[in-house]
């Protein structure tokens, strides 16, 4: 799996998923925050700095689902690698967080945005890093699912 190279062919989700997996009922599961998304960046990343100091860097990642409808998945990272900036638009992103309705003032008074507040992200080409980050995640739902 890790040292496989890849053909292009087969997602990283797939590859990180467990061959057979048991499907625990949604009562089952504790309450969890964790959104996992694959998709290819839509644009350059865009960096401010905020007025506490930390940077915050946003993106989108455009996901297509087979049989749906082409999504843009809104995200922000605090205070990221360096690396994240030098990702380019198209590029295929690994991005696990957690899901986060945010409020704001603007011109044209209270907003909103729904956002995925990104914990870690890969990209996709690291295989051995975007493989290892897609079954840390499987790994927390299972645990989460089996504890609950």
């Amino acid at each position: 799996m890790g040292s496989k190279p890849s053909t292009g062919t087969t997602s990283i989700a797939a590859e990180a998923l467990p061959a057979r997996s048991v499907e625990p009922s949604p009562s089952a599961v504790a309450d969890t925050n964790m959104a996992l998304v694959i998709g290819r960046l839509v644009a350059e990343p865009e960096s401010r700095t905020l007025p506490s100091g930390s940077i915050a860097v946003s993106f989108s990642l455009t996901v297509r689902s087979r049989g749906e409808k082409t999504t843009s998945v809104p995200a922000v990272w605090y205070d990221p690698p360096k690396r994240v900036l030098k990702w380019v638009a198209g590029e295929r992103v690994v991005a696990h967080g957690s899901v986060v309705r945010r409020f704001f003032r603007g011109a044209g008074g209270l907003g909103s945005a729904t956002e995925v507040v990104v914990h870690q992200a890969e990209l996709e080409r690291h295989s051995a890093k975007a493989v290892r980050l897609v079954t840390r995640v499987n790994a927390k739902i299972t645990e989460r699912s089996l504890t609950s």
